[in-house]
C-alpha cells in the first residue's frame, strides 16, 4: 500500500523511481517504538549544558522528558529523527495517537527547527537526518538539505496521513 501511495506523487513520477527502490524504502520499518537514539542525544546535550524544551510548548524539560512521535507510531511506524520530538509527559500522553493540528504545527515550527538544529549538528548526524527524511517524506527532494524543507514536507505528510486514515487532531 505504501509503495502504491508513493508512486502516485507527481514528484516521484518525475524522478522515475523504480519499484525496487520503493521496496528498499520499507526496510527501515521497525515494529518497536525506538526512541533510544533521541534520548541518548538529549542526555548528551544536557551534559553539554544545553537547554532542551518541548517542541509543543517551549516548556523547559528537566528529568521527565518524553519523546513524541509527531505522526503517531500506531498509524505510521516511523522512528526517523525528524518524526521524534522532545515533549513533556503530559503533552505526549494527552496527544496520544492524534496528529498535531495545522495551527499547532505553525506555532511549533520554530521550536521544531531549533530542536533539529541543536540536535543534528555533525555532518554524519545531518546526513542521517536528511537521508531518513528523503526516504520517508514523499514531497521532499532527494537533494534537500534544509531543515525548513523537511518541516514543510512533514506538514504535508501529517495532513495526508490524517486525511487518508481519518485521524483526530490534537
Amino acid at each position: 500500500q505504501w509503495v502504491r501511495e508513493m508512486q502516485v506523487y507527481t514528484s516521484n513520477k518525475a524522478r522515475d523511481i523504480d519499484l525496487q527502490t520503493y521496496h528498499n524504502g520499507l526496510i527501515w520499518l521497525d515494529e518497536a517504538h525506538d526512541t533510544y537514539s533521541i534520548r541518548r542525544k538529549v542526555t548528551q546535550l544536557r551534559d553539554e549544558e544545553k537547554t532542551i524544551v518541548s517542541a509543543w510548548s517551549n516548556t523547559k524539560l528537566n528529568q521527565s522528558i518524553h519523546i513524541d512521535h509527531c505522526i503517531p507510531f500506531a498509524y505510521w511506524p516511523n522512528n526517523d529523527k525528524w518524526n521524534l520530538l522532545p515533549s513533556t509527559e503530559k503533552e505526549n500522553l494527552t496527544k496520544s495517537d492524534r496528529v498535531p493540528s495545522k495551527t499547532r504545527m505553525i506555532e511549533a515550527r520554530s521550536r521544531i527547527l531549533d530542536w533539529w538544529q541543536l540536535a543534528w549538528t555533525s555532518e554524519s548526524e545531518k546526513s542521517q537526518f536528511f537521508h531518513e527524511a528523503n526516504l520517508s517524506l514523499p514531497t521532499l527532494s532527494t537533494s534537500a538539505h534544509d531543515f525548513d524543507d523537511v518541516f514543510d514536507a512533514m506538514q504535508f505528510q501529517i495532513y495526508g496521513v490524517r486525511q487518508r486514515l481519518q485521524i483526530s487532531e490534537w
